[in-house]
């Protein structure tokens, strides 16, 4: 028997699929990737209306991030619009259409940042395509496929390029329309890392239960 609700969040990934290939005939790049912060937001927000998010800046004393496109709030964080203490945000994630290594490099070096002042903080990237291979981005994070066994690696930690980053959830797109999707959700939960992909609508699922974190 079909599980309908997996089902539903296999629609959705099909419906992020639907939204970054229609975008991407947008010249101006700046709008394009405006286009697709604002729809992912949007689902976001429709499938999880009770939790308090916003674009914005979060800052300590002397230090800040730059403006980030997901910040979630407590709900004692004061709304000063889009400038808030770090140790009022609960995930402070980023949002590309095609994260670069780079990306992760000055995501993780902010999150070590966040983590130092805010401890319970998670930090995490959402990205329709990576511009390296998705067994290169596995790889960083210290998983590692291998080919004899056709499957990957046990994860060690030692070998993490990006051990601040908690999570990140791939739409993994392909050049050409496909409604196959090959999304991968990378979960970090104290020391170990998980990796899901693989049947349709998980990596979603999981995804989007990472944002109730509270």
């Amino acid at each position: 028997m079909i599980d309908i609700y997996k089902e539903k969040f296999a629609y959705y990934e099909r419906l992020l699929s639907l939204q970054f290939y229609s975008s991407e005939d947008t010249y101006h790049n700046p709008t394009k990737g405006e286009e697709r912060e604002k729809f992912i937001t949007f689902l976001i927000a429709s499938l999880l209306p009770q939790i308090k998010f916003s674009r914005g800046i979060l800052t300590d004393s002397t230090w800040q991030s730059k403006q980030v496109d997901f910040v979630k709030l407590n709900q004692d964080a004061i709304n000063t619009g889009t400038i808030f203490r770090a140790c009022d945000a609960l995930i402070f994630m980023e949002i590309k259409s095609n994260a670069k290594t780079k990306d992760f490099v000055e995501l993780n070096a902010v999150a070590e940042e966040l983590k130092r002042i805010n401890d319970k903080i998670l930090v995490g990237m959402f990205c329709y395509k990576t511009e390296i291979h998705q067994r290169t981005v596995l790889k960083k994070f210290s998983i590692i496929y291998d080919k004899d066994i056709d499957g990957y690696d046990e994860y060690k930690k030692e070998y993490d390029e990006f051990p601040y980053i908690d999570f990140c959830y791939s739409l993994n797109m392909g050049a050409e329309l496909n409604m196959q999707t090959d999304c991968y959700f990378l979960d970090r939960n104290f020391n170990n890392l998980t990796l899901y992909k693989g049947e349709p609508g998980i990596t979603m699922e999981l995804f989007t239960r990472r944002l109730q974190y509270e």
